[in-house]
């Protein structure tokens, strides 16, 4: 019991570590001093921590824990880049979505070719060296997804709503078992692709949605300023 309980803090503060550095590495800075921006970061690792440590939540438990993990990333975005909420919503819902949809898919794949998911089976050296790989695939994946953003966004806040409906296919399909009566086990492999689809259209409605958005905005400004001419 104490091992298993030992392994699931490990998977926990790993996860925590991996999503901790993605948002360093992807999200600038503001202002804000050297230690706080340290300190900001220590605290999304301490809750995104506690919060994975109770991943194996069933139910409407699942979906709470999914929105306090997204409350938790959020939270983040804000504190680090100083930005209005409007600013980081739709870049951390994008964040939020690829980073479960590529780990569940190497959970997957990993158990599927190498028969044992390598993100939470010991020894903890493969657990790390399966987290830096996963690391690298996320960096590189969101790096890509976010240079799609328009560089400003402050002012696109009546999009939000739009870019939370457009994830509702995708929280269905992420617990898939509680609204179906089949176990975890008797989930088709078809399943693994719809959820990256799901994951998929949202991100591209988000991304399209913000890049709209933006292109309206600026043409409202070119067009006052040829009235102010």
């Amino acid at each position: 019991m104490t091992g298993n309980i030992g392994l699931q803090l490990t998977v926990a503060m790993l996860l925590g570590l991996t999503h901790t550095l993605l948002i360093a590495l992807l999200v600038p800075a503001g202002s804000r001093g050297r230690g706080i921006r340290i300190a900001i970061l220590a605290g999304h690792w301490a809750l995104q921590t506690a919060f994975r440590y109770f991943e194996q939540m069933e139910g409407w438990g699942a979906y709470l824990l999914m929105a306090a993990l997204y409350g938790a990333e959020l939270l983040c975005f804000r504190l680090r880049s100083g930005r209005p909420w409007a600013a980081v919503f739709q870049r951390c819902l994008c964040f939020f979505l690829i980073t479960e949809t590529c780990t569940l898919v190497f959970s997957h794949l990993s158990m599927k070719f190498l028969g044992a998911d390598l993100l939470r089976s010991e020894p903890v050296g493969r657990m790390a060296i399966a987290f830096a790989v996963l690391l690298g695939v996320l960096y590189l994946l969101l790096r890509g997804v976010f240079s799609l953003f328009p560089a400003e966004n402050g002012r696109i806040s009546h999009t939000t709503a739009l870019g939370f409906i457009s994830a509702v296919p995708f929280l269905f399909v992420r617990h898939i078992t509680f609204w179906v009566p089949v176990t975890a086990e008797e989930v088709p492999a078809a399943m693994m692709l719809t959820i990256v689809m799901a994951c998929v259209v949202s991100v591209a409605m988000n991304v399209c949605l913000e890049r709209l958005m933006f292109t309206m905005e600026e043409k409202r400004r070119a067009e006052q300023q040829r009235h102010m001419a």
